[in-house]
Parts: C-alpha cells; sequence; structure tokens
C-alpha cells in the first residue's frame, strides 16, 4: 500500500508537470504488473470452461485491437498503445495457453515441503518454465533479424560480432507492433528465468547461479535508469523503461517468495480496497502519460 501511496502523489506531482517523463513511465510499467496478476486471478473465478476461454480469448483480441490502433498514433503514444496491447495479449492468449496445457497434461504442482507443503510452483507455471524451450530460437531468431533493433539484441550482436546488413529504406515504423512485441519478449524471458531459479529440480532459490542471477536483478535496473536519465526522445524513452519496470518488479516476486510481504492483488475479493485503487493507479498514470504528450 505504501508503494501505490507514492504513486499517487507521484500523480499528482504528473498534474502539475513537475515528473520527468521517464520517471513516469517506469512508473506505469511497474503499475501495470500487479493488475496483469490482478486480471489473471478475476479470470480464474469463471467456473464455465467455455466462458472462461472467451474471455482470455476476448482480451488477446483486444490486446491486437490496441496495436493496431496504436500503429496510426506518433511515436509515443503508439509505444504506450504496444505496452498496454501486450499485456492484454499475454493475458488473453499466452496464460490461457500455460493454464490450459497444464489442466489438459494433469501436471501436479511441485510443494515446498519446509513449508508446510505450500505450492512452490503451480502447474501452469510449470508450462511457462517449459515453454523456455520454445522461446529460446524465437530470441535467436530475433537476435539475426536486422528488422529488430531492441538494445539488448544489439549488445548481444556486438558481444558475438554478429555483422547484418542494415535496412536504410525510409519507412514509417509501427511502434505499437514493436513495444508490444519487446514487452512480451521481456515478460516471458524474465519469468522463465525467474522459475528456473525457483525451480529445486533444476537450480532452486538457493544455488550459486540463482543468487547470481538474483543479484543482477537488483542491480540491474539503476544502471538502465542511470542511462534512461540522458535519452531525449521520449518514446524511446517510454520502451527503454519497459524492462527496467519488469526488473524492478522482480525485487516484489523475491520478496513474496520470502514472505515478507503479502501480494494482496492475487486476492483481489479478499483486498477489494487496495485492488481497486491499483487498478486506479495504472489508468491514471496512463492517461497522464498520454497527457504529457499533447
Amino acid at each position: 500500500m505504501l508503494f501505490y501511496g507514492s504513486e499517487l502523489c507521484c500523480i499528482y506531482q504528473v498534474n502539475k508537470m513537475k515528473v520527468k517523463f521517464w520517471l513516469l513511465s517506469i512508473l506505469l510499467v511497474l503499475s501495470m504488473m500487479p493488475v496483469g496478476h490482478l486480471v489473471v486471478m478475476l479470470l480464474r473465478e469463471i467456473e464455465s470452461n467455455q466462458l472462461w476461454i472467451i474471455a482470455h480469448l476476448s482480451i488477446g483480441l483486444l490486446g491486437i485491437w490496441l496495436v493496431l490502433k496504436g500503429n496510426e498514433k506518433a511515436e509515443t503514444p503508439a509505444s504506450i498503445f504496444g505496452f498496454v496491447a501486450a499485456h492484454f495479449i499475454f493475458i488473453g492468449f499466452f496464460e490461457l495457453t500455460f493454464a490450459f496445457v497444464a489442466k489438459v497434461l494433469n501436471i501436479s504442482p511441485i510443494l515446498d515441503y519446509p513449508k508446510a507443503n505450500a505450492v512452490l510452483l503451480a502447474p501452469s507455471l510449470q508450462v511457462v518454465e517449459l515453454s523456455g524451450l520454445l522461446l529460446l530460437p524465437l530470441l535467436l531468431l530475433m537476435c539475426v533479424s536486422a528488422e529488430v533493433r531492441c538494445n539488448m539484441m544489439l549488445w548481444c550482436r556486438r558481444k558475438l560480432a554478429i555483422k547484418l546488413p542494415m535496412n536504410t529504406a525510409s519507412k514509417k515504423r509501427s511502434y505499437a507492433s514493436i513495444t508490444a512485441n519487446e514487452t512480451i519478449f521481456v515478460i516471458w524471458t524474465i519469468y522463465v528465468i525467474s522459475l528456473v531459479c525457483l525451480d529445486p529440480r533444476v537450480l532452486g532459490p538457493t544455488h550459486w547461479l540463482s543468487m547470481l542471477i538474483y543479484t543482477a536483478f537488483m542491480f540491474w535496473p539503476f544502471y538502465l535508469i542511470y542511462r534512461v536519465r540522458k535519452f531525449s526522445s521520449s518514446g524511446y524513452v517510454f520502451r527503454y523503461s519497459i524492462p527496467i519496470g519488469v526488473l524492478l518488479w522482480s525485487w516484489v516476486e523475491m520478496l513474496s517468495s520470502m514472505n515478507l510481504i503479502v501480494e494482496y492483488y492475487l486476492y483481489p475479493f479478499e483486498y477489494p480496497f487496495a485492488s481497486t485503487l491499483t487498478l486506479l493507479t495504472a489508468i491514471a498514470l496512463g492517461y497522464f502519460s498520454l497527457a504529457k504528450q499533447r
């Protein structure tokens, strides 16, 4: 609650145009993470399998529509539309697939025995972890595509000495589509890495490699924040802020795994006020992010 109280204070400052756009962008990305979890938990309350599938597909198609509408706009609002659309697409199609496969295959949860048989990895999360086998070749294809200009992909090309022919044709870039793709891959990649570290059958949270990854997740965002403050293009600033927000959110996941905080958005009917405040905060931040570009 303190976190979202601070966000509301920032919203007030934004209304007076005192907040830097890079900070506003990071707050918007952060605010959308619990909203995504909240929507997933609400969808799980649907008892009818047919209605459950239809609801997911409708949300996913809404995301596709937002990409199409966003591609008609200027770079920064298009990037914001693409970011929001990516969450709808991930919830509508990806989460549906993960949960559906887990249900069809009747996958058993992995229990955390030291914690009185508490569930460590739900069946759907195990499917997410396994999806890393599909994610890897897709990331490799992105790495060798000249059309992809993601900073991480550019860094990988430099380190691997991969030289690709540059497309110099002047054409308008579809920033909503670009941002949606990048957001999905950022969320998916960090999701898979976190689960691999958590799974005791692979690494486990106490493995030295897991500890190294956790440390990187904690300090990497600070380096990215240092860099994003130097950029002048608001569209580029927003897209650069997406991995910052997702990495910062991994702190919340780690604190939750240590039982230091309660992820109230996973229990919307037990914490209706906090859940509603979270949703309103995300809407307000999205509104002011778009308003700053007018």
